[in-house]
């Protein structure tokens, strides 16, 4: 691979507007802020190539070799077009600029305002970073940057969204992060979990798992679930029922999103879909599109945000027919590419799914992680609803079977007291 630090290209093709990498054929780590995801001028990002490219946008060349040590001009060209000057010595490698630039506290932002939000792992887990290849991986013991950034990130985002909702219902969440930071349930933990502040808000066991089989008389929206604990919510156009099934609006060219209602335990969980008719366009140079979106935020259309894998059948006639996965990052209305295309083979049904865990945003194909969409990218954390995303063409999509939950909430200690009886401390949760 060939490494570049470089600016996001604008594209507009199919009749659809993005970010992407520069060419639209490489990898990518995102070091843009939030804002710079809104502005017309180009943020920056880390970019892999299979072979070295020419495009305008790669402003500095970082070789083929994560391990060779950076030249002098190198370390000085980062420091320019980053806009700091890091002590990157003498005998920095590749691989290790690449660490410091997603851990180092300095460098990075919990809230994404200032910068870049750092990556971010479990304890126990691995932290990793992938251009195409694996920059890097490491387990997370005690102490690792990777678990103080997981805190610092929850927290960030646990101000937010507390201002906007009951504390009662993030207990969940706060039960899935102290089980990610400390790998146990415990009111010991409660303060080293969240913002000192709200150390009173307790937590709950989490387990969040969410269905609808669509099972319901036609109508035109996609109204309350199959198992009527919860209503689905139309961001963008609409989805149906027809014949005990999900079919895209009637809008033509326009993106449809609806989004479940309900939140997860955590930001760390996918959501699902079966596609189950999926016609090829007979418009040349566009696609129908069906996917997922997972860390989906409750905003209105345009102003929506979260991470959607999806499958596309592209172009027809003339301009031949592709049959993809990829997976996109988007904030308040504005498409970034962070997944390069996977070619696939759509047999029917196939099921699609996005998957967002700590900072690895993946794409599944019938139950398969695809290695190209995949992406490094933490911009939204804290956002715990899902939803569905479509492009529709010339004829409807049909989807099935949807279903979202949380990526693992692992066994809990739930000790006893004396008499056999489970002990509760006064934050609502097990001791």
């Amino acid at each position: 691979m060939h490494y570049y630090l470089g600016a996001w290209e604008f594209a507009t093709d199919a009749g659809f507007s993005r970010w992407r990498t520069p060419g639209g054929d490489g990898f990518c780590i995102d070091l843009r802020n939030r804002d710079q995801r809104l502005s017309p001028t180009p943020g920056l990002g880390l970019f892999a190539y299979p072979s070295a490219r020419a495009y305008p946008q790669l402003l500095l060349d970082l070789g083929d070799d994560l391990q060779a040590v950076l030249s002098a001009q190198q370390r000085t060209g980062l420091s320019s077009l980053l806009g700091f000057s890091p002590p990157f010595g003498p005998t920095t490698t590749l691989a290790g600029t690449i660490r410091r630039l997603l851990l180092d506290p300095a460098l990075t932002d919990p809230a994404g305002v200032s910068a870049w939000k750092p990556v971010r792992a479990k304890l126990g887990g691995d932290v990793c970073a992938c251009l195409g290849p694996e920059v890097f991986r490491e387990r997370c013991a005690r102490g690792h940057d990777a678990l103080i950034a997981r805190r610092n990130v929850f927290r960030a985002d646990y101000r937010r969204t507390r201002a906007e909702r009951d504390p009662v219902a993030l207990r969940k969440w706060t039960g899935q992060m102290m089980l990610d930071l400390t790998g146990r349930l415990s009111n010991l933990d409660v303060a080293d979990v969240l913002p000192p502040e709200f150390a009173a808000d307790g937590y709950a066991r989490p387990t969040t798992t969410i269905n609808d089989t669509f099972n319901r008389g036609d109508q035109s929206n996609l109204g309350t679930s199959s198992d009527t604990t919860w209503s689905w919510v139309e961001v963008a156009s609409t989805h149906d029922i027809s014949s005990n099934q999900c079919i895209s609006g009637t809008s033509i060219d326009a993106n449809h999103v609806s989004r479940a209602n309900t939140n997860l335990s955590s930001d760390d969980h996918y959501a699902q879909i079966d596609v189950v008719t999926f016609p090829q366009p007979t418009t040349d140079n566009r696609a129908i599109v069906a996917g997922t979106v997972a860390r989906l935020s409750t905003d209105a259309d345009p102003n929506w945000d979260g991470y959607f894998g999806r499958v596309l059948y592209f172009d027809a006639g003339s301009g031949g027919s592709a049959q993809l996965i990829d997976l996109y990052e988007v904030t308040n209305g504005s498409f970034s590419q962070i997944g390069s295309n996977d070619t696939v083979t759509i047999s029917l049904p196939d099921t699609i799914k996005t998957e967002a865990d700590n900072s690895t945003i993946t794409t599944y194909f019938n139950g398969t992680a695809s290695t190209a969409a995949t992406g490094t990218n933490g911009v939204h954390t804290g956002q715990l609803q899902t939803g569905i995303y479509g492009f529709n063409r010339d004829a409807n999509y049909v989807l099935d079977n949807y279903e979202a939950a949380d990526l693992g909430a692992g066994p809990a200690a739930n000790p006893k007291g004396p008499l056999g009886m489970p002990l509760h401390g006064p934050f609502g949760g097990p001791i």
